[in-house]
């Protein structure tokens, strides 16, 4: 069903762009036509900066107020133990956190 879709989509955008669906028009291909394209490039182009620019200007603002890098200590100790307090002793596991099965216990 999805392919369908697709494949509808697909050719009505050939269509569209070759100019077929408005006989009395010449399509992408005349001077307005291109015109038209080149404005629509500019325009996704300034949005792609635009966006860029902002998304950079938060992540400074937001990196600024709650750094997101942690120390190099904090990576060698672990995060969750240096983030969370959360410490998984995975190595220790037949003592008693392990049930007779070897299973853990919670």
């Amino acid at each position: 069903m999805k392919k369908k879709w697709v494949i509808m989509f697909a050719l009505m955008a050939i269509v569209a762009v070759i100019g077929l669906c408005w006989p009395e028009d010449d399509g992408l291909w005349t001077a307005d036509g291109t015109v038209v394209f080149f404005n629509h490039i500019l325009a996704v182009v300034l949005v792609f900066a635009y966006t860029f620019v902002v998304s950079m200007a938060l992540y400074w603002l937001v990196n600024r107020m709650i750094p997101m890098r942690v120390s190099r200590s904090s990576e060698v100790l672990g995060l969750d133990m240096s983030q969370h307090g959360e410490s998984y002793n995975f190595a220790d596991a037949t003592t008693d956190e392990a049930d007779a099965d070897g299973n853990m216990k919670y």
